[in-house]
């Protein structure tokens, strides 16, 4: 596995309308000695020519809190195939979206984002990667990270 480094960026969510953000992550940029080149932030720089090819294999979570240590979040979503008795919170994180390697795109919909009822907030958006052969937990890591800055809505459904 290798190392990626946490993307930051700003949501900005318009409360009751659907969300989508959509991105490509890469592997990191390797040294002569397959070592990660790092910036000047000490983290890895992604090369650009080398989309994550194996992401139809893994699963990716998010979700939206008021602040970071909140016991609950206002948001969630997770990838894998949607099922309102089972997986309700599922299928709004696609791996592999439009078919490219690497693409990642969430799609929050306007019932999702109408949870998120304060102006200020935060999300992270994690991978977890397969279970190796000489691992005994999958390995998780957290590609992008952020502030949610939510345009209130006047107009609701009640």
């Amino acid at each position: 596995m290798s190392v990626i480094s946490t993307a930051v960026d700003t949501w900005y969510v318009k409360q009751g309308a659907t969300f989508r953000y959509g991105f490509v992550l890469y592997n990191p940029l390797l040294d002569v000695d397959g070592n990660p080149i790092l910036d000047g932030d000490d983290k890895p720089q992604p090369d650009l020519s080398s989309p994550v090819e194996d992401l139809d294999t893994c699963t990716a979570r998010c979700q939206i809190r008021e602040e970071k240590d909140s016991p609950n979040f206002l948001m969630s979503a997770t990838s894998g195939a949607y099922d309102a008795e089972t997986a309700p919170l599922a299928g709004r994180i696609f791996l592999k979206d439009q078919d490219i390697e690497g693409r990642i795109q969430i799609v929050l919909t306007d019932t999702d984002t109408d949870k998120v009822n304060i102006e200020n907030a935060v999300f992270d958006l994690e991978i977890e990667w397969p279970i190796q052969t000489d691992e005994v937990r999958a390995e998780v890591d957290r590609i992008l990270e952020g502030p949610v800055v939510c345009d209130l809505n006047v107009t609701r459904n009640t």
